[in-house]
């Protein structure tokens, strides 16, 4: 068994069924209960041949808490072997479907606004717009306020959604006035700088700017006319 049970994470995908979609072709994830288990044993063999701890083959929910799920599930490989694969599920915005990840592309007077950030996933500091995970209760719109209010206290004159409504994540692009704080006491925010696209474009191909999503926001207000 795995460390929360394969019957509780079988219980999760007969509650959140969006979260299988064996729809498209892509690896298919296996629900068969019998062959999970069989599945299963066959891991911890492996585990036990190579002199490794079981947990590091287990599958189903193999962490969560009140943010967070971590999934290993089954899954069968182009060329028919099976497997166990990790995968991280926000709790709002993927699991329950009741908030929108956002990221926000924030300008003043023509100029990309960009913060030294501090990212505990990989314990780097990173140039990026700001963004958030989605929470219950706020559209995308809302969201991006208070991304932008919490992580750098201007004031938004102009909000333009700018990547389709049915993404995942919602992305902005913000007018912005006012001068730089960050008051959210959670967030390692330290500079502020305003950039015109050719330092930001220098800054991307530097490697100053890594982050997916900001650079994912700057190509789209780029192709909306936003800069």
């Amino acid at each position: 068994m795995t460390t929360l049970g394969i019957n509780a994470y079988l219980a999760l995908l007969e509650k959140y069924p969006h979260l299988t979609n064996n729809s498209d072709g892509e690896l298919e994830i296996i629900t068969d209960r019998e062959l999970l288990y069989r599945e299963q044993e066959r891991l911890y063999r492996t585990a036990d041949e190579k002199g490794r701890p079981r947990t590091w083959y287990d599958l189903g929910i193999v962490a969560q808490d009140q943010w967070t799920l971590v999934l290993r599930d089954l899954v069968r490989f182009p060329n028919g072997t099976c497997g166990g694969y990790l995968r991280k599920i926000n709790r709002n915005s993927q699991l329950e479907l009741s908030g929108k990840d956002v990221s926000v592309l924030v300008t003043i007077d023509g100029k990309v606004l960009l913060m030294k950030h501090f990212r505990h996933d990989d314990r780097a500091w990173h140039w990026e717009c700001p963004r958030g995970f989605g929470e219950a209760g706020l559209s995308p719109e809302e969201n991006a306020l208070k991304e932008i209010s919490e992580e750098t206290g201007l004031t938004v004159l102009e909000l333009t959604r700018i990547n389709p409504e049915n993404e995942q994540m919602a992305f902005f692009c913000a007018k912005c006035s006012g001068s730089c704080t960050n008051t959210d006491g959670t967030e390692v925010i330290t500079e502020f700088v305003l950039a015109d696209l050719d330092e930001v474009a220098e800054m991307i191909v530097r490697g100053k700017i890594d982050d997916p999503y900001t650079i994912r926001s700057l190509v789209l207000a780029s192709l909306h006319s936003c800069l």
